[in-house]
């Protein structure tokens, strides 16, 4: 069992990928400003435990000239079983 921490955990692929680790027996620990859990605050990542892997699934979407921009980042170990 690993501790795994995922971040955007409320997205439609945190949901799914949260759901799926649970199932694996992994302790996840999740973190979204839905759950608010804000990672650009300093004292929220302080208080984080020791984890074993990150899961980094965080978008940020605006609008500019009325258009939608999405900013996304992705990044996840290989294999996280």
């Amino acid at each position: 069992m690993k501790t795994i921490l995922v971040t955007g955990s409320r997205g439609f692929i945190g949901q799914h990928l949260c759901k799926v680790l649970n199932e694996l027996g992994h302790h996840v620990i999740e973190a979204d400003r839905k759950l608010g859990f804000d990672l650009s605050n300093y004292e929220d990542t302080t208080l984080l435990p020791d984890v074993d892997m990150v899961v980094h699934l965080v978008a940020l979407s605006i609008f500019i000239n009325d258009h939608l921009m999405l900013f996304v980042t992705t990044c996840y170990p290989h294999s996280i079983c």
